[in-house]
């Protein structure tokens, strides 16, 4: 008789425990969605209406056949090893390069980033610095130059 008034406890611990486990995950349905399905930071900061947007490969090869402008935001040594045709390096905290690309190319107002591929935030790390100095449209390549190369497309190589 004692055995079976243990389980039942245990039992009703285990009810309790899935039902606060459930209310949770019902409460902070949000939270949940975000840690099975992570989004890229431009979603999760709301910056899409603030003017970044993503661009699929199609809309990067239209981008560069339109002569518009299209920044690496890799470091200078992945640039100088590969990078889209016509791109320009400015690598993430390089306020110097920030500074020259701004003086040279705002009146643009559109400027397409990109960065290694799926996983890397420093496309999107510059992509709000440009928004933040006066680029009104910044849209970014996500899957970057790895979709690029992978695809066989064009390269340039060196500075």
């Amino acid at each position: 008789m004692h055995r079976f008034g243990c389980l039942s406890l245990w039992a009703q611990m285990l009810v309790v425990l899935s039902l606060s486990v459930v209310s949770g995950a019902v409460l902070h349905v949000d939270r949940v969605v975000t840690l099975f399905c992570p989004q890229s930071p431009a979603v999760q900061t709301g910056s899409v209406e603030a003017g970044l947007q993503p661009v699929e490969r199609d809309g990067a090869v239209q981008w560069l056949y339109q002569k518009r402008l299209i920044v690496d935001a890799r470091t200078e040594d992945l640039f100088r090893q590969g990078h889209l045709p016509t791109a320009r390096s400015v690598p993430v905290g390089d306020s110097a390069a920030l500074a020259r690309l701004r003086a040279c190319c705002l009146a643009q107002q559109v400027v397409l980033v990109y960065c290694d591929g799926w996983g890397c935030d420093e496309a999107f790390l510059l992509a709000e610095s440009l928004l933040g100095i006066g680029f009104s449209q910044v849209r970014v390549y996500e899957a970057g130059f790895s979709d690029w190369r992978d695809a066989g497309l064009r390269i340039e190589v060196g500075p």
